[in-house]
């Protein structure tokens, strides 16, 4: 959908994958900039950047409501375009990438990734890099996932705190054990 001046609507989507993130890095802050920077420079009207803070790309859509607001705007046209900071905002998930850029072709809508130039191109090579690059994004988000996942076992085998409950007669102070005072 174009404005009367011929100038194509856009939402803008920001994503962020934890809380401490969100709160205190500045990622939401440097995506919301490009986006902006982008559709100045390429006159697209920016309507509006949803986002879902510190929620993982690897969650479907009934985890982002930001998301699945952006796609339903677009579905009933009040916009055209989903223009992200990098494809990797969009999700970790390579199934559900191409399911979010099926439903933006679907319903009439397309996404734009400002750090990837023509990831929504039908053109074989072009969708082949995008899917690469999907894959490349769910590969890194498991070798995270793992890398956390030994740290925190090799933390609580040398008796520190790991998250939960802490053990009976402990309190957990700054990620931290420490033995409460009789």
């Amino acid at each position: 959908m174009t404005t009367s001046d011929g100038r194509v609507r856009a939402l803008g989507y920001v994503r962020v994958s934890t809380t401490d993130q969100a709160e205190r890095g500045q990622g939401l802050n440097i995506q919301r900039r490009g986006i902006r920077e982008y559709c100045r420079s390429r006159r697209l009207l920016l309507l509006e950047i949803l986002g879902d803070e510190g929620i993982s790309g690897t969650s479907g859509l009934q985890s982002r409501p930001g998301l699945a607001e952006a796609l339903s705007r677009i579905e009933n046209h009040e916009a055209t375009v989903l223009v992200l900071f990098r494809l990797d905002r969009l999700a970790r998930d390579l199934l559900l990438q191409e399911t979010v850029v099926e439903r933006l072709r679907l319903g009439g809508g397309s996404v734009i990734s400002v750090s990837e130039p023509d990831v929504d191109s039908n053109e074989p090579t072009r969708i082949l890099i995008r899917q690469v690059l999907g894959a490349l994004s769910q590969y890194e988000k498991t070798l995270l996932k793992a890398r956390m996942a030994a740290g925190r076992k090799l933390k609580a085998e040398r008796g520190g705190y790991t998250g939960g409950i802490p053990r009976f007669g402990y309190s957990a102070v700054r990620h931290e054990y420490v033995p409460l005072e009789s």
